[in-house]
Order: C-alpha cells, then structure tokens, then sequence
C-alpha cells in the first residue's frame, strides 16, 4: 500500500488526482481525477502498483460538475432553460 500512496503523491504532484484518501466509515476510499479523457484517467489508475498487484480495483465514473468551488462554476436557475 506504500507503493500506491507514493504513485497517488506523484499523480497529486502532477495534478492528476485533485483529491483522494480511505473512507472512514468502511473499506475502499475515493480518488477525483483531472484526465483529458476517460482512457487517460483508465491508463493513470491501471499503473497504480496495488491496482497492478491485484490489491484494488477501481470503478471509474464521470462527473458532469453543477458546483465546483474551485473555479468558482455554480448551477442557477437563471442559467438553466
């Protein structure tokens, strides 16, 4: 699991994974991804040594954002049709 918290620092460095970490209420955990595509973000989670290894699995699902704090992006009624 070493190896795998050092590939998610490295993605993180990069600016591949925007967030991630255990979930503490049971097993498994959670990783957003910034990819320019869905092979891209399939390709960055199959070098993960512990996805490689067989340890994790992952399950990949993308996100249309109405809110994002990070670039300030919020739905509104006014903006909707």
């Amino acid at each position: 699991m070493l190896a795998h918290l050092h590939s998610m620092r490295k993605g993180y460095e990069e600016g591949n994974v925007l967030f991630g970490g255990p979930f503490r209420s049971s097993e498994g955990g959670i990783a957003l991804l910034e990819a320019e595509s869905r092979l891209h973000a399939r390709s960055f989670m199959d070098r993960d040594p512990a996805v490689s290894a067989g340890i994790l699995d992952y399950d990949l699902f993308e996100v249309r954002p109405f809110f994002d704090a990070i670039s300030g992006d919020a739905w509104s009624q006014q903006g909707s049709s």
